[in-house]
């Protein structure tokens, strides 16, 4: 059996690998780093349930969406958690919420190598792994099974990923009791590679002669606007630098990097496969002016009957401003992020050069401008630019 037929129809969910009752699917990746479904023929018995759960191939059924999903602008009550979030800490108060009644929680980290997988979490602790944005695609590996097992023991369960992922839990869930599952996706700009992130890391690691200790993609001491990455090291150095600045970001946000699959998501609209969707209130000094902070502020959108209920619940932990979805509405929201025309020129001389070779003709040099320049538009679209303007003022 042949399951995709071109790579942007695979977001690499890993529904087909976790469903397969024969063992017949590996994930592996391709030379971008990217993970897709490898089908053994010898073990295949085409029973089609590969297909059958493939968000790309058949989208997600949500029986109870609202019509219009409900936005928020949403700030945790307490400031530790803020800080130590991407934005206003809805994460953490809908994690609480569940960990409370002795579930589970899943969601992306960073393992002891700094490569982004998703893991499980029965304790606050072990949750705040899943804090923070972390701009690569995680490896889910079995996770959708130690989900369902979790549900069939009746435990509560969050799941919190991009809503690709989300999606391909729901499909291969689609015979199960799902009453005790809660999901969570994200606002996603796009799923970066991650081996060109770990090229990066090793770069960085090289000029410092040192290995890493600790990565933050949205360092909050330089302000919640200021898209700062921030890198600490095992001999005592620290780096830290703005999204315009920043090799990593400089090839990121431009949509240099991202998974084919991206650039035509299904998935980048309002029409979502969660109970809730999270992200950056971008734009709220706009809208809100008195209700934002440099300690950041959450959109949340509640997708779903049971996100209405649980949303009731969880207020309590919460200060929240009801929005019209109209002031909140973010590029991703509304299309899926735009295919560079330096695509293809990229990942020739990535494969044929390598990392140091791509990062000084795409991101330090050459089209130094034209990189900067898009990245300029999208921190203005998003409402960030003059905020990021005052920190790199600030700092030089």
């Amino acid at each position: 059996m042949k399951l995709i037929k071109q790579k942007q129809n695979c977001c690499g969910c890993s529904a087909c690998f976790n469903v397969c009752p024969k063992g017949a699917i590996a994930m592996v990746p391709d030379g971008k780093g990217f993970l897709y479904p490898r089908i053994d023929v010898e073990r295949c018995t085409n029973c089609g349930l590969c297909k059958k759960v493939c968000p790309l191939q058949n989208g997600t059924h949500v029986h109870d969406r609202l019509q219009k999903p409900d936005a928020y602008a949403v700030k945790h009550k307490s400031d530790d958690v803020r800080m130590n979030s991407s934005s206003g800490g809805i994460f953490t108060a809908l994690s609480d919420f569940v960990l409370e009644q002795g579930g589970i929680v899943y969601g992306a980290a960073f393992d002891e190598n700094f490569k982004v997988c998703h893991q499980r979490a029965t304790t606050p602790k072990e949750r705040d792994r899943f804090r923070g944005s972390k701009y690569v695609q995680s490896n889910l590996k079995r996770c959708f099974q130690e989900v369902k097992n979790d549900l069939r023991s009746g435990n509560n369960v969050l799941f919190s990923g991009t809503p690709c992922q989300t999606s391909g839990l729901k499909n291969y869930l689609a015979n199960q009791d799902t009453k005790k599952l809660i999901t969570v996706d994200l606002v996603c700009h796009g799923t970066p590679s991650p081996i060109v992130f770990h090229d990066y890391l090793s770069t960085i690691q090289l000029k410092n002669q040192s290995g890493i200790c600790s990565v933050n993609f949205r360092y909050k001491p330089s302000g919640w606007h200021a898209q700062a990455m921030a890198i600490g090291f095992k001999n005592g150095k620290f780096y830290e630098s703005n999204a315009i600045d920043d090799t990593y970001y400089r090839l990121f946000l431009p949509n240099i990097i991202l998974r084919d699959s991206c650039y035509q998501c299904r998935f980048a609209n309002l029409q979502r496969p969660s109970d809730f969707t999270m992200g950056d209130f971008w734009g709220i000094e706009k809208s809100m002016p008195e209700f934002e902070d440099e300690k950041g502020v959450s959109l949340l959108l509640v997708n779903t009957e049971k996100g209405r209920r649980i949303f009731d619940d969880i207020q309590d932990t919460l200060i929240f401003r009801p929005s019209d979805i109209s002031c909140c509405l973010q590029p991703n929201l509304v299309g899926p992020s735009i295919m560079p025309p330096q695509l293809g020129s990229f990942w020739e001389d990535y494969l044929k050069h390598g990392f140091s070779y791509v990062a000084k003709k795409y991101a330090d040099a050459g089209i130094k401008g034209t990189i900067k320049s898009e990245i300029k538009k999208i921190l203005k679209c998003m409402g960030l630019f003059d905020t990021v303007k005052r920190f790199l003022h600030r700092t030089a």
